[in-house]
């Protein structure tokens, strides 16, 4: 069991899954610049395995989250309802480059 760090709603959501009527215009233009090498899909971040419906994405320490979203994108985040969460006792499947994948 470990820690992770991670972006979502209060219906545990994150900012890649709600797709544009869950964000602001210009939080939705933010993100859809996340690309890899920067912001890699996960199976573009070493992820050898199809994610099934109960994996989610964080991050193993707070700065990796932070480096992955600037200052304006968690603001944006902020005003369409997301904040940041540490979650604890999750079961980490996977710990890629720049992201982890784990189950609640």
């Amino acid at each position: 069991m470990g820690t992770v760090y991670r972006v979502q709603n209060e219906n545990g959501k994150g900012p890649y899954r709600v797709g544009l009527s869950g964000v602001s215009a210009e939080l939705y233009d933010a993100l859809r610049t996340h690309q890899k090498p920067t912001h890699p899909r996960p199976r573009y971040d070493g992820c050898n395995f199809m994610l099934k419906e109960n994996m989610l994405c964080g991050f193993e320490s707070m700065e990796s989250l932070r480096t992955w979203f600037n200052k304006h994108e968690l603001k944006l985040m902020r005003q369409s309802g997301f904040e940041i969460h540490t979650l604890y006792n999750v079961e980490i499947v996977a710990t890629l480059s720049r992201q982890v994948i784990f189950t609640k």
